[in-house]
């Protein structure tokens, strides 16, 4: 069996390195945040096999690491490695792993979020050729740890997730790869590529346009929210009575007042090159957010008629609220407009969308008026001007700030032309 490299220390690292060390994989775990190794080897050694189960689990797996270290040289000893900490941290990871990585490498990004593969292509630089990417659109598992560097629950595992290889050459023995590692419970489906993936990204529009819905200057005064109400779920208007918004299930009045969201514009399914002969980019597995809905959440939604409808209705979602921290001694609520609802879904998401509207020629209005509310909250500088050059620019996945300015560019160094040129 392969050696296996996990990168991070939170929940998704934790589940990873165990998952996969207790089905027989030789795992190895890299995590550079300042003192998270030393504390996961801390706890290893405190380990005991009833710490931190869960009284309700139905089955145990039990998995350790063969090592837990801050040196990116560990790479030097893997033949797949899985980035599962937030996409904000892929670029460090990717730049610290480039001069140890082993010419063959698989390196499977759970999720990828939006432009993975492009990141990957200018991060590795020249070592990008010695290895493949594999772009995740989701974790396989819902998971936390329960004692931290010592036991995970899975809460639940995926049917199914989609992913692509970059370069396409290596997608049968790079998905066979990642389905060995997952196991039978998950069904890994190939995806027609990257771009797709990058497409497919949800986060990057629920989650900023509902923000942007609830707090952007014509729905919120700015002003705090009592936390009285909090306790009970209720909603609440800016400045008046009640606790934490809901999320999801507050949508229809935000609707009411604002733009079409942007995740109700037209998904073509193909894209036309104006190359000669004509380039045409299958885009099927870049579905539209309804239909996306229908197929992530199957049984669980009440009325599925609307985009909209499925979002309040959807049981996953129930009593989910905005991101709100209370101030204690005041007892009032401001959203947390630096959440990663935000800060990473806007940069690694998309920025990245934006980026290739403008590459391709499409205007995007309502996109841009989140996207100015967003980088203003978080401030960024991204959007200027209706264009994609902000000061800021380098901290986002946009195409633009990987150096690309053309949609030939973006085929060529996301590996799409080379492919069909081949």
């Amino acid at each position: 069996k392969p050696t296996v490299l996990v990168c991070g220390g939170g929940n998704a690292a934790q589940t990873g390195a165990a998952f996969f060390s207790a089905r027989g994989y030789t795992t190895h775990v890299l995590s550079m945040r300042p003192g998270h190794a030393e504390r996961w080897n801390d706890a290893m050694r405190s380990w005991r096999p009833d710490e931190g189960a869960p009284a309700a689990a139905t089955a145990h797996l039990y998995g350790t690491p063969a090592s837990v270290s801050s040196d990116p040289a560990v790479a030097a000893a893997a033949d797949v490695i899985v980035l599962a900490v937030p996409s904000l941290a892929h670029g460090e990871y990717l730049a610290a792993l480039r001069p140890h990585l082993r010419p063959g490498a698989v390196i499977i990004a759970m999720p990828a979020r939006s432009g993975g593969d492009l990141l990957f292509s200018t991060a590795l630089a020249e070592r990008a050729a010695d290895c493949c990417f594999v772009g995740c659109d989701t974790l396989p598992w819902a998971c936390r740890f329960t004692e931290w560097g010592k036991a995970v629950c899975i809460l639940g595992t995926k049917a199914s997730i989609r992913a692509a290889v970059t370069p396409p050459r290596a997608t049968p023995a790079a998905l066979g790869v990642l389905q060995a590692l997952l196991g039978a419970r998950t069904r890994v489906v190939g995806c027609g590529s990257n771009l797709a993936i990058s497409l497919r990204n949800p986060g990057q529009v629920i989650h900023p346009g509902i923000m942007y819905g609830r707090w952007c200057p014509q729905r919120w005064d700015g002003r705090p929210l009592p936390a009285a109400a909090a306790a009970a779920g209720t909603g609440g208007g800016g400045g008046g009575g009640g606790g934490k918004p809901l999320f999801y299930q507050g949508e229809e009045q935000q609707q009411a007042q604002q733009p079409p969201p942007i995740g109700r514009t037209h998904h073509p399914r193909t894209h036309r090159t104006h190359r000669t002969p004509p380039l045409v980019l299958d885009l099927s597995d870049a579905l539209p957010l309804h239909e996306w809905y229908l197929q992530s959440y199957p049984g669980a939604i009440a009325d599925p008629t609307t985009l909209g409808s499925c979002m309040r209705t959807c049981s996953a979602y129930a009593g989910l609220t905005h991101p709100m921290p209370q101030e204690q001694e005041q007892l009032l609520l401001l959203p947390d407009l630096r959440h990663r609802y935000l800060s990473e879904d806007v940069p690694t998401g998309l920025a990245f969308t934006r980026g290739l509207a403008e590459l391709v020629g499409v205007a995007t209005p309502t996109m841009d008026k989140v996207l100015g509310w967003a980088q203003a909250a978080l401030g960024l500088e991204l959007l200027v001007g209706g264009r994609m050059v902000g000061r800021d620019l380098a901290k986002s996945r946009a195409p633009q700030a990987l150096g690309i300015h053309s949609l030939e560019d973006f085929l060529r160094v996301s590996g799409i032309i080379l492919a069909l040129d081949a």
